[in-house]
């Protein structure tokens, strides 16, 4: 069992700098809205560090309307979830639920830079060279 760090932001490969969700739009920290008006005001409490539980959650919720997506792989993908959810700092993940997860993630992100940062948490010793 590796324990996995959900709450890592994954980042922009060209700047290095944190990405956050804004209604489903990746920004950079850089681009957070920092003005003192009601819409800025409003836009900052939208805005969610662009995590590895995130990406994870994203992954296991899409494509659940598929008829060959049964409902006990639907019932386990929810408790993955939720096993995320719980303790995002430190969860506990068999081998076959970080395969799960590095499969659905490189399903569903087109983007190498995020497919890659999520796999390398997720998988920390292939990160680092060990077999």
């Amino acid at each position: 069992m590796e324990i996995i760090d959900f709450t890592k932001i994954i980042k922009e490969i060209e700047s290095g700098e944190e990405l956050y969700d804004l209604r489903g739009k990746l920004i950079r920290k850089s681009d957070i809205p920092k003005g003192e008006s009601d819409e800025e005001k409003e836009a900052r409490k939208k805005v969610i560090p662009f995590d590895l539980k995130i990406v994870c959650i994203r992954a296991l919720n899409v494509g659940l309307e598929s008829k060959s997506t049964t409902g006990e792989e639907k019932y386990e993908r929810f408790q993955l979830i939720e096993k995320i959810m719980k303790t995002p700092k430190a969860v506990k993940l068999s081998p076959e639920e970080q395969a799960m997860l590095k499969k659905l993630i490189g399903e569903i992100f087109t983007l190498a830079s995020i497919v890659g940062q999520a796999w390398n948490i997720l998988d920390p010793k292939k990160e680092n060279g060990e077999k």
